[in-house]
């Protein structure tokens, strides 16, 4: 698990200088000149690498389990 955290940061380093950033896991090199779309990219990879879903699934799954809580809410 460290190793994979250290070559990511190790990546995520070498490739700052260059205007090439990974988006998403499955997204693919698409060309990025901005900081926060880098950072966004390397966070998005780190949670995929750590937990097998990108952010936008924890964020899908979330919305979907409280709107569930609220229909359910609004039933009783």
């Amino acid at each position: 698990m460290n190793k994979v955290l250290g070559i990511l940061a190790t990546i995520t380093l070498a490739t700052g200088c260059t205007q090439f950033s990974i988006l998403g896991s499955t997204t693919g090199v698409v060309v990025a000149n901005s900081v926060p779309a880098k950072l966004w990219s390397t966070v998005d990879l780190g949670t995929s690498l750590i937990t097998r879903k990108d952010i936008k699934t924890h964020a899908y799954e979330k919305l979907r389990h409280y709107k569930f809580i609220k229909e359910n809410e609004q039933n009783d």
